[in-house]
């Protein structure tokens, strides 16, 4: 049933995204197209890549999860959609096209791609990040997600796009067609199989002989040396890690700003993007080097406190393996870990006593609380991590704690938390709104966070 259920809904998105497409023009057409997917990193990437093009002198518009630009203007996403539908989509491309842009970046997600909604855009350049857990109340299994994925490396295979002239920096002429994806990750890798004028292959570490993949594959490959800093990178960090990155016979220095190991990867998918667009390494490492913050990802909020407060997006088993890996390096042997988090409502359910168990294991205090409940039960939301945490060891009532009220939660983490201490916050990032039942309630992490603090400091 559900597999006849999904196929009807392919053919009205896909229905939906050709009628958008003639109404607006086709505007993909007349842009240079950038396509980031992946399970984590894909909203931190395409602002990266946004951050590149535009050192570039280009003018560019973006839709992620949690901002749209157009040119200079750049307002909040509150659709919690990290795609927009057919229509909206579409709309926004042709209002990108009236303000002159030259680039779109589209972050975009696996129901979006499996469901044809962005059919009728050419795409030109395809990141993928990863592919890890999620979403698997609507995928079947792994290889079903990554099939959704492809659909965007899939997509560069289309007529070429030939631009006109604009101006001196805008030459027009051929688009190429390029694909960049995370050798570190196997399924990920798989997508350099589909056909593209330039590949470009990046790893952190973890690829085994990536000279052999690159002969293999024939692609190029990106790899970065730690040669300074901070290795672990914790914010705030002076002087932050700097890293040598090769990319064929070219070296250039990249200082890492943003926290994790995680946020490397992320540059160097963008710094990829880059020189497959014949922008030179040194500018693109120069102009990332100067990236210090993204709302909601590893993001610190610090009001004179005694201790680390962080906010951070993640909501796969994959993103908190890669937090508490990050986190054990930054943190002391005295400090405590606390760990304020939930699970949306109506989504993969499978997920949850998975992040539950690694918050157990990680985290020395663990309070479970509402995160977008939706139209689920929340207390069984709650039940569903608890399992989790419960199965790793955690006490109820002493390391466990269960506030429903997510302002309570955070109030009683900061209330607990001692100097050198970590408090940590996922699941919402720099989302505005909370899905209680068909309300958006407004909210933000960080706001609320900020205010408990300042209210803590004044007492």
């Amino acid at each position: 049933m559900w597999t006849v259920k999904r196929r009807l809904l392919r053919v009205w998105k896909t229905t939906q995204a050709f009628v958008a497409s003639v109404i607006w023009g086709f505007p993909g057409r007349k842009l240079r197209v950038v396509g980031v997917t992946g399970t984590d990193g894909k909203t931190t990437t395409v602002h990266l890549i946004v951050k590149a093009l535009e050192s570039a002198g280009y003018t560019v518009g973006a839709v992620s999860t949690i901002r749209y630009q157009v040119g200079t203007r750049v307002w909040t996403n509150t659709s919690k959609l990290t795609t927009p539908g057919p229509w909206e989509l579409q709309k926004l491309l042709a209002h990108m096209i009236r303000a002159g842009c030259h680039y779109v970046v589209l972050e975009c997600s696996s129901h979006r791609l499996d469901q044809g909604g962005l059919w009728g855009i050419p795409f030109d350049v395809a990141v993928i990040t990863n592919i890890t857990r999620e979403h698997f109340d609507y995928h079947r299994n792994f290889d079903d997600y990554a099939r959704a994925k492809r659909r965007l490396f899939m997509a560069l295979h289309h007529p070429p796009k030939i631009l006109p002239f604009r101006s001196g920096i805008d030459r027009g002429g051929r688009v190429p067609t390029v694909a960049v994806a995370n050798l570190d990750d196997e399924r990920a890798r798989g997508m350099l199989t589909e056909m593209a004028e330039r590949r470009y292959g990046f790893t952190v570490g973890g690829t085994t002989n990536p000279e052999r993949l690159a002969a293999e594959l024939n692609l190029a490959i990106l790899t970065a040396q730690s040669v300074g800093g901070t290795p672990s990178g914790f914010p705030g960090t002076i002087p932050p890690p700097l890293y040598l990155v090769r990319a064929g016979e070219e070296e250039a220095l990249l200082r890492v700003q943003l926290p994790g190991r995680v946020n490397l990867a992320n540059a160097l998918a963008a710094i990829a993007v880059g020189i497959a667009l014949d922008i030179p390494l040194a500018q693109l490492t120069r102009e990332l080097s100067e990236v210090d913050r993204i709302p909601g990802r590893m993001d610190t909020v610090a009001v004179r406190q005694p201790f680390t407060v962080l906010v951070d997006y993640a909501v796969t088993p994959a993103a908190f393996s890669a937090l508490y890996e990050e986190l054990g390096k930054w943190k002391a042997p005295q400090a405590q870990l606390l760990h304020v988090f939930g699970a949306a409502g109506e989504r993969d359910r499978g997920k949850r006593p998975l992040l539950g168990e690694l918050a157990g294991k990680h985290a020395d205090l663990v309070i479970l609380t509402d995160e977008d409940p939706y139209q689920e039960d929340p207390e069984q939301i709650l039940r569903d991590l608890e399992a989790g945490v419960v199965a790793a060891g955690k006490i109820r009532g002493e390391s466990l704690l269960r506030i429903r009220d997510r302002r309570l939660a955070i109030r009683e983490a900061l209330r607990r938390a001692r100097p050198g201490d970590i408090v940590l916050v996922t699941g919402k990032g720099a989302e505005e709104t909370m899905a209680v039942g068909q309300r958006r309630i407004p909210w933000n992490d960080r706001a609320v966070i900020t205010e408990e603090l300042h209210v803590r400091s004044d007492a």
